[in-house]
């Protein structure tokens, strides 16, 4: 079992970040022995991910998914990950930085963000949320779930936490969201969704609200379509 209580402060990542270069010598990655068995899992889970995604040399938001599942299964089932230690940047950093470098620079290069220096565009980080708000209890099922939606559902849902992740509400809107039949104004619809959410947060609790956490974001779909609808007859009346 790892021992996930790490110190890897922002500082010191930036001055191992750059020390990296794009291609990369693995030679240069040295580890302990349980860090480095955590590499190879992860090596591995990368290159099944590469396989199922029908890779052909350029990353996306299929390999994404099917990546960010192996890797949610991979930390949570065989290295005793948690939401507690998810929250935690320092792991975060160490992982992108030490133990698996390489990978997030074949996904992105050298950008910093997505390594340390900005804490909701750490890849690794990114990913493993996303599939954890999408989670439906087993691969398959959430694979199918987030094929509905885009890089920008990522970039939404994640990186617009607000104060944290709410995952039972969170998870409900994605569900809701895969099933709007107009798929033209699915990014206008979602950040409606998530700036009423945070509004909403601040004063109610929605496993209290009348119909549960189902009930709760069932309503802000309806006010986001109803204010939607009311918008589009002002326009219409303008512009007649």
């Amino acid at each position: 079992m790892i021992n996930w209580n790490v110190t890897y402060k922002v500082e010191a990542a930036e001055r191992h970040f750059a020390k990296l270069t794009n291609p990369m010598d693995t030679s240069k990655i040295v580890l302990p022995d349980h860090w480095n068995e955590v590499r190879k899992m992860i090596l591995r889970e990368w290159n099944d991910a590469c396989e199922e995604s029908r890779f052909n040399s350029s990353y996306n938001y299929e390999f994404d998914v099917v990546f960010g599942i192996k890797l949610y299964q991979l930390l949570n089932e065989k290295i005793g990950f948690t939401n507690r230690v998810a929250s935690d940047d320092n792991v975060w950093r160490s992982l992108s930085l030490k133990v698996v470098p390489d990978l997030v620079i074949k996904r992105y290069g050298l950008k910093p963000e997505h390594f340390y220096k900005m804490s909701k565009r750490i890849w690794l980080k990114n990913i493993w949320w996303y599939i954890r708000l999408a989670w439906e209890g087993n691969a398959e099922e959430t694979k199918r779930l987030l094929s509905k939606y885009s890089t920008d559902t990522i970039l939404q849902l994640v990186e617009r936490s607000g104060l944290g992740y709410y995952v039972s509400v969170d998870h409900e809107i994605l569900k809701k969201l895969g099933n709007i039949e107009d798929r033209s104004n699915l990014r206008s619809v979602l950040r409606s969704v998530l700036k009423l959410n945070t509004a909403w947060l601040a004063t109610t609790s929605p496993e209290l609200y009348e119909g549960g956490v189902q009930g709760y974001v069932a309503d802000l779909f309806d006010v986001v379509y109803r204010e939607k609808d009311e918008n589009d007859d002002i326009l219409r009346e303008l512009f007649k």
